[in-house]
């Protein structure tokens, strides 16, 4: 057990378990992660790139200036998956059907991140660029994309009850009806 530690610039972790850990500018790209446990772990301008994460346990994590790029979230341990993430590059990065509701996204760089089916009620994406995100048949009741952008939501394919759009970014929503937005 590793507790309350912090890793800088290392490139490979040993198996088990992180508790109140920081990790700052650790390049993990490629890594294998599968089984190890991060209970609230805090990631700075870390590398985890395309890591493989069977079995990983993420309890109340936070990830800041983070390159998550093509991760598949939902090969983690399902158990208590919980995080946050700032500034993050989450490229092609899989969510798919996870229960992570009020999920915070802050000024993410999402394109072509897979949300399909996820749970993401509550959720906020403020500042996100989502060209070309999937989003269907998730659950996106009182999720936040005041400030999103880019995004392509089917309303017919999503639950959207209370979810909350700015009057510019409308068109996001209107996309898949073929109707034309001007700009006023």
């Amino acid at each position: 057990m590793f507790s309350n530690q912090k890793f800088q610039s290392v490139n490979t972790l040993e198996p088990g378990e992180y508790e109140d850990c920081v990790f700052m500018d650790c390049q993990l790209s490629g890594a294998d992660l599968s089984g190890l446990v991060f209970e609230q772990c805090r990631w700075v301008r870390c590398d985890l790139s395309t890591a493989t994460l069977k079995s990983t346990a993420f309890r109340d994590n936070s990830f800041e200036s983070c390159k998550l790029m093509g991760l598949h979230f939902e090969d983690a341990n399902l158990f208590s998956l919980s995080f946050s993430f700032k500034d993050c590059l989450l490229q092609y990065a899989s969510f798919f059907q996870l229960k992570i509701p009020g999920t915070q996204f802050l000024q993410c760089q999402m394109e072509e991140a897979n949300l399909e089916e996820a749970d993401l009620r509550r959720a906020v994406f403020q500042g996100c660029n989502l060209l070309n995100a999937g989003f269907d048949y998730a659950n996106l009741e009182d999720a936040d994309f005041q400030t999103a952008y880019h995004f392509r939501i089917h309303p017919d394919r999503c639950k959207l009850q209370g979810a909350r759009f700015a009057s510019n970014n409308l068109e996001g929503l209107l996309t898949h009806y073929k109707i034309k937005v001007e700009k006023s």
